[in-house]
């Protein structure tokens, strides 16, 4: 089985007695410490090992592993736990800086996930950021609270501030903090003052909400499949991918699927959906969650998807091109340049401004920044 779907079967939320066994069959045997090595660093290179540690071990199959592999998912997990709940406390001092400016914000995507995980599986999630949503107005009186605390504007960052604010870090932080006034980098699917209606306190933490369980889910999938580019390129990006199910998993009784339909439908994302739940469902246990069964052409780019995986040199192409277009996606020149999405001809003319720009602005520099931003799935 390729390393890949292997992983993403290790981390299924399906915990059943048949999918475990299923899933031991696949492992590689116990006394084969190269193969599971390989594993590891497909883990590794998605920013899953401490889910790949928990996961295993919550599925009973800590026997399965060589003892050298448990040793590399244990030291994974603990130093991830660790870094944790660091990167919590310092989301509890933002939110404080927050309050003094009568605000709660809502924590999103990595940031919600730290405060629904219990003690033991604080650890389960990589993290390289931490992001709120801010009404507009106050995200530059939050800014500047937080650069009198002593943040500073972290280098080489590249954010438009046309959907968040420069990212600040502050001395002995292990990640930065991003201010954002829209839900993604778009201005119409999701305005920021609908998310704003339909927000939820976040139980045991009062200085700070959550978005609705419904724009949870379409915040993550718009960021993997259309902001990121996966629907477009085949990439499944399997740590928003286990976002998704934790999510639908957490919540399952409090997502309005019907309402999210509709709403995905209405954008022209009704396939973006499909096509993603499909994933989670083929991938990682999700049970299948829309009245209608996915159709074939959600079937079709799952197969696209897994075949590509087959063939490495492809799929860095496929990531490397999706850091080439990132610039140029439609939702972003809209948000931009207010061409709206759907005018070729008014899109053309607006990437066309935006490559003097970004040319302008880079110069000597566009290609490193190019590299460093081959890999999505922040």
């Amino acid at each position: 089985m390729i390393p890949f779907l292997l992983l993403c079967r290790c981390v299924s939320v399906d915990d059943s007695g048949r999918a475990v066994e299923d899933l031991r069959s696949l492992l590689p045997p116990a006394d084969d410490t190269a193969r599971w090595m390989d594993l590891v660093r497909v883990a590794d290179g998605d920013m899953l090992a401490p889910a790949l540690r928990l996961a295993l071990g919550r599925k009973g199959l800590d026997d399965a592993m060589p003892a050298p592999i448990r040793g590399v998912l244990h030291r994974r997990y603990t130093m991830n736990a660790m870094l944790n709940e660091r990167i919590r406390d310092e989301a509890l001092h933002v939110a404080s800086l927050c309050g003094r400016t009568g605000i709660a914000p809502v924590i999103l995507k990595g940031g919600a996930w730290l405060f629904e995980a219990s003690a033991e599986t604080i650890g389960g999630r990589a993290m390289r950021d931490l992001d709120f949503l801010l009404p507009t107005a106050s995200v530059d009186a939050v800014a500047e609270a937080m650069l009198a605390e002593g943040y500073y504007p972290k280098d080489e960052t590249d954010d438009d501030e046309t959907y968040t604010h420069p990212a600040l870090q502050r001395p002995g932080a292990v990640v930065a903090v991003e201010l954002h006034h829209r839900v993604g980098q778009q201005r119409s699917l999701l305005p920021a003052e609908d998310a704003w209606r339909d927000v939820r306190p976040l139980p045991g933490q009062p200085g700070l909400r959550l978005l609705s369980p419904t724009h949870r889910v379409w915040h993550n999938i718009f960021h993997s499949q259309v902001q990121d580019q996966g629907h477009a390129y085949g990439l499944i990006w399997p740590r928003q991918l286990l976002d998704l199910v934790q999510v639908c998993e957490r919540h399952r009784t409090d997502i309005d699927w019907l309402a999210l339909d509709r709403m995905m439908q209405r954008q022209g994302m009704g396939g973006i959906l499909r096509a993603r739940l499909l994933q989670a469902e083929q991938l990682m246990g999700l049970p299948w969650p829309l009245p209608a069964a996915p159709g074939p052409v959600a079937k079709m780019r799952l197969r696209r998807a897994v075949t590509q995986l087959s063939a490495p040199r492809a799929m860095a192409g496929m990531r490397l091109w999706a850091a080439l277009s990132a610039p140029f996606k439609a939702h972003r020149m809209d948000l931009l340049y207010q061409c709206g999405t759907r005018n070729p001809l008014r899109l053309a003319v607006a990437r066309m401004r935006h490559v003097r720009q970004v040319v302008s602005r880079y110069r000597g520099n566009l290609l490193g920044r190019i590299w460093l931003k081959r890999r999505y799935d922040v």
